[in-house]
Order: structure tokens, then C-alpha cells, then sequence
């Protein structure tokens, strides 16, 4: 045998252990993008075993597996009472009775307008409500309002 035969056998020894090591020989998984399943501009990323959809940014936002559901602000939005725009990033929270702010957050203080009429009573706030703490022997008309 010649040098140069087993140093070209050695090469392709090598070169055909690097191209199964890199996969080249192995049976090709389908690329699960070539199908197009994004939908609204959105990026697919191929995964091992599924896809993924990255949906735009930009513009009019989706939503979903394939992007093709018009983003729901609400359905993020930290109130049970939400109103949004489909495809918009905003949303409104509607506040029930004795809470305000941006996410229904804050408690409403009744007492802070003065609502019992005695000027010796107490207003004690409550939630969505307050009750005025009358002294003995006094009588409040807005005593109890909740």
C-alpha cells in the first residue's frame, strides 16, 4: 500500500465521521416552517419537534399559535372588567363600585367628602360604602350608607 493511498484514506475516514457527527448523513427532519403556518408578518422559528410563531410588533398586533388572532389586550390586563381596541396594545380597566385607578387598584375613600351630616360623627370608611359613628344621644340622617 502507498503512502499517499492511506493518507486519502484517512481523509475520507474523517470526513465522512465529521458528516455524521454534523448530521449530513442523518434522516432530515421536516422543517416545520416551510408549510408557512405565521401568519400577520410573523417570524417562524423552527424547533426540534414544532414550530414557533413570533408575532409582529408593529402595526395592527396578533395573537396566538399562528399570529392569526387579533391581539386581546384584556386578556392580560390585571381587572376582571376590561374594554380594548382588537389589535391594540391598551386597555381600560372598568372599576367596580369603591375601587379606582388604573387597575381597579385603589380603594375609594366615601369619607373624603364629609357625607355624615352630625359634625360630631365619625365617618368610617368601608368598601363601596361608609357608615357614619353617630356620638350617644345623636342621630345622623346619612348614618349607614354602604
Amino acid at each position: 500500500m502507498e503512502l499517499g493511498k492511506v493518507h486519502l484514506n484517512l481523509k475520507t475516514v474523517l470526513l465522512t465521521m465529521m458528516m455524521f457527527k454534523w448530521g449530513i448523513f442523518c434522516t432530515a427532519s421536516s422543517d416545520k416552517c416551510l408549510s408557512a403556518p405565521c401568519h400577520n408578518g410573523a417570524t417562524c422559528v423552527d424547533n426540534m419537534d414544532d414550530y414557533a410563531c413570533l408575532c409582529a410588533k408593529d402595526g395592527v398586533r396578533f395573537m396566538g399559535k399562528n399570529c392569526d388572532e387579533l391581539y386581546d389586550a384584556c386578556s392580560f390586563a390585571p381587572c376582571e372588567d376590561c374594554s380594548s381596541t382588537p389589535g391594540e396594545t391598551e386597555y381600560h380597566c372598568i372599576c367596580p363600585d369603591g375601587l379606582a385607578g388604573d387597575n381597579c387598584t385603589e380603594e375609594v375613600d366615601e369619607c373624603e367628602s364629609n357625607p355624615c351630616s352630625e359634625p360630631r360623627s365619625l365617618c368610617v370608611d368601608q368598601l363601596n360604602g361608609y357608615f357614619c359613628r353617630c356620638p350617644p344621644g345623636s342621630e345622623d340622617r346619612t348614618a349607614g350608607h354602604t
